[in-house]
């Protein structure tokens, strides 16, 4: 299974005194009773053993500095099965092991051999002869109780007018009441077409629960609905889940490999369908039909289906462990924080009672790092999304795109295009629900009243917490890193808070500041020849060559337009996705727009040279720090104090021979240019 676990024994028969599983299937109505095809029995039994089995072994949560980068472990299961030549079939285990590595970010090894004496699944079954109408089904879809399955279920069964089951894996029971008061307001709208449930719980011995990530349970989900199909003869099963938690994009670049969920992400959906295929040996569908919709849509659903109420009962939290009957949601969970964007976006907040939230993300404290990451994640991946012109460019900013577009029909240019609409859309609701609450809090804001940790002074306050977009998780070869796969050597990645530092193949963490981004700058853009300090900053932080403040009073009207196209320019040094050239002429296009303003030479010479001053004094500071830094022993931290070292001796010495210090000679023409010397056995990862 795991290192630290080599081997488990799992088991859900009742033999041999050795059960340690339970997987119980209840409320099903005895008259949709179907035989089950022995293999469709291998399946569940199957997928209960790998959602134990993840839940098991420690994925090393406390290794915060890789953010799931190293999150991954190595499984190998020997299951009994009572159709041995399916499951050892080469088809049947290449998508079981390919679906299921994706899902999960896993290595998956599985060995099946034939099953002695298999008792019939028959036995998971709780029968209930007054569970509801009976009729031929028309749709089966899983049902968590969510928005987005609260949004599928009503319009499957008020706008559609479908015969569905409904069936639901309840992880706890702490939310039963809240799930049936949702169940008898779906069976009051639905008229004749009142839906069928099936709950379905699953429990192990204590001791096997230690880790919460539970990135498989998708799998058990998609077992439990086909084996549930396959009775009511309907070979056919739904997910809803709104496309932006569907494709699930990284939020910020630490957010990898099994950080990042893909319960219903589409390469998942389809891996399921060729695999129930498989096992049916019939077509058999697996869909998701809110994959285009953004959470804002999902609400409005409701709404416009005349269900609002509903809302109330419903649970998003993804914290279920720090929730209540009282506060059903953490607040704070990605999942939380779509949801109220959500409401906000669809004017539903009415239906939405703040009460039932631990903390509201908007204007209380987020005592939380992971918390306030997240928070600001979520709003600067919009932001991003946001600057975006067209579908080339979201795969050029996101390739994690690239996983999903062959497997959402049609041309790929066709789903590029229409994966761009939905996170452009999603980030106009996401962008609008903060103008909106900006605007609602206003005197607050202004006042300072908010506390400085909740997600609007974030806002407002845009240094308070830092990140970045995602960058790619899949290595340039497409190979998979190992389990104990190799560090590398020299990487500086920026964090919220935080850079993280790999020299030598020693770790450390910088304090965001001035000094690191210039640097930083400087180690991933080697100028030949120097840069000068004002380009440096410009491209750095996007501080204009020519500030407005030199350029006078704006009321005449060729002077607003100079102002205009020097906002302009600032925007595009501001876009960290503009190329060098782009940037260049728009550092050339500010220092005309100086010279038609009339600001003096001696102005913009003063200018540049405290900027050149500002910047040789940040990376210094840096240099300094660095050269003397302490772990938390109060020892010399090896990694800092080498990479301290490392930028002395190829940053500053060789900047310095512009710099006009006592030390070392200038030239008039290079004065103010900042170079960095790499050494050819040194490669920065970023």
């Amino acid at each position: 299974m795991s290192a630290a676990t080599p081997t488990l024994a799992l088991n859900l028969w009742d033999t041999h005194g050795g059960k340690n599983i339970n997987l119980r299937i209840e409320d099903l109505n005895e008259k949709l009773w179907r035989d089950i095809p022995p293999q469709f029995q291998d399946l569940l039994e199957m997928a209960a053993y790998v959602y134990c089995c993840d839940q098991t072994a420690i994925r090393g949560q406390h290794e915060v500095d890789s953010f799931g980068g190293h999150w991954k472990r190595r499984f190998h299961f020997h299951v009994p099965v009572r159709v041995p030549e399916l499951w050892n079939s080469a088809g049947a285990k290449k998508l079981l092991v390919e679906t299921l590595e994706f899902l999960s970010d896993d290595f998956y090894d599985f060995s099946f051999y034939p099953a002695k004496d298999a008792p019939q699944v028959q036995q998971l079954f709780d029968f209930d002869r007054d569970a509801g109408p009976v009729g031929q089904m028309e749709q089966v879809m899983m049902f968590s109780g969510g928005l987005d399955s609260l949004a599928g279920a009503i319009e499957e069964i008020c706008t559609n007018k479908h015969r569905v089951l409904l069936v639901n894996h309840r992880s706890t029971p702490k939310f039963s009441l809240k799930h049936q008061e949702l169940q008898r307001l779906l069976a009051a709208k639905a008229g004749a077409n009142v839906p069928s449930h099936m709950h379905v719980r699953i429990s192990k011995d204590s001791t096997l629960g230690k880790e919460y990530t539970q990135r498989a349970r998708s799998f058990l989900f998609a077992a439990l609905g086909a084996t549930v199909a396959m009775m009511v003869r309907v070979k056919r099963l739904r997910f809803y889940e709104n496309g932006i938690v569907s494709l699930n994009l990284p939020v910020c670049a630490q957010v990898v490999g099994g950080r990042a969920t893909r319960t219903t992400h589409p390469k998942v959906l389809d891996g399921l369908q060729k695999l129930l295929t498989l096992v049916a040996n019939e077509p058999f569908a697996v869909e998701n039909p809110f994959v285009w919709t953004t959470k804002g849509d999902v609400v409005k659903k409701i709404v416009q289906a005349d269900c609002g109420p509903m809302i109330a009962y419903s649970r998003s939290c993804a914290h279920t462990w720090d929730t209540s009957n009282t506060h059903t949601h953490c607040g704070v969970c990605s999942q939380c924080i779509d949801r109220r964007f959500g409401m906000v976006a669809a004017k539903a907040e009415q239906f939405d009672p703040l009460d039932q939230y631990k903390i509201d993300i908007f204007t209380e404290a987020r005592p939380k790092d992971e918390d306030k990451i997240m928070g600001a994640a979520y709003l600067e991946r919009a932001n991003q999304v946001g600057k975006l012109r067209n579908a080339t460019q979201m795969v050029e900013k996101y390739p994690e795109v690239i996983r999903v577009l062959r497997h959402l029909g049609g041309s790929v240019n066709g789903a590029a295009e229409r994966v761009f609409d939905l996170y452009r859309r999603h980030a106009g609701e996401v962008n609008e629900a903060v103008d909106a609450l900006m605007d609602r809090h206003k005197t607050a804001i202004r006042e300072r009243t908010l506390p400085g940790e909740c997600l609007l002074r974030t806002v407002f306050e845009s240094g308070a917490v830092t990140s970045l977009p995602a960058k790619p998780v899949v290595p340039p070869n497409g190979e998979h890193e190992g389990p104990d796969g190799e560090k590398p050597r020299y990487l500086l990645r920026k964090g919220a808070g935080i850079w993280r530092v790999v020299f030598d193949g020693k770790e450390g963490e910088i304090e965001h500041g001035r000094g690191i981004d210039l640097v930083a700058y400087l180690l991933f853009n080697p100028p030949q020849g120097g840069i000068h300090g004002t380009r440096l900053g410009a491209a750095v932080f996007g501080h204009a060559v020519v500030e407005e403040a030199n350029m006078g009073s704006d009321s005449d009207p060729a002077r607003r337009k100079i102002l205009k196209e020097a906002e302009e320019c600032r925007d595009i040094l501001n876009d960290p996705t503009a190329s060098e050239t782009t940037r260049d002429e728009a550092v050339a296009k500010l220092e005309e727009l100086a010279k038609v303003l009339n600001v003096t030479r001696s102005d913009s010479q003063g200018n540049a040279e405290k900027q050149v001053r500002a910047i040789r004094r940040a990376i210094e500071r840096l240099i300094e720090k660095l050269r003397e830094a302490k772990d938390r022993q109060n020892n010399p931290h090896q990694a800092l104090r080498a990479f301290g070292e490392h930028l002395h001796k190829h940053l500053w010495v060789p900047s310095s021979r512009f710099s006009g210090t006592r030390h070392s000679r200038v030239s008039t023409e290079t004065a103010g240019q900042f170079t960095y010397e790499r050494p050819p056995d040194i490669n920065w990862e970023e």
